[in-house]
């Protein structure tokens, strides 16, 4: 089985910070996301005031946040923990 220096349990931003933090200082790290990203900006429809943002649906931003980490070298797991 494949080992990580750091797992996240979560895929909100919040998460998705932490994860893109750990895997830009080079740490292997993995995102157990379940199904899909969770968090309550992943079912916002337009985002006006979240920083650097504009006109955005929060799903359009978890995706670019998405694409940021395995950028990095983050894996996604979407098996559900129980």
């Amino acid at each position: 089985p494949q080992q990580y220096d750091v797992v996240v349990v979560g895929s909100g931003p919040a998460g998705y910070a932490a994860a893109f933090t750990t895997a830009s200082k080079g740490y292997s790290t993995l995102i157990v996301q379940g199904e899909a990203p969770r968090g309550y900006l992943n079912f916002q429809r337009g985002l006006k005031n979240y920083p650097g943002i504009t006109n955005k649906s929060g799903a359009e931003v978890m995706a670019v946040l998405e694409e940021q980490l395995v950028s990095k070298g983050a894996s996604l797991s979407k098996e559900k923990i129980v």
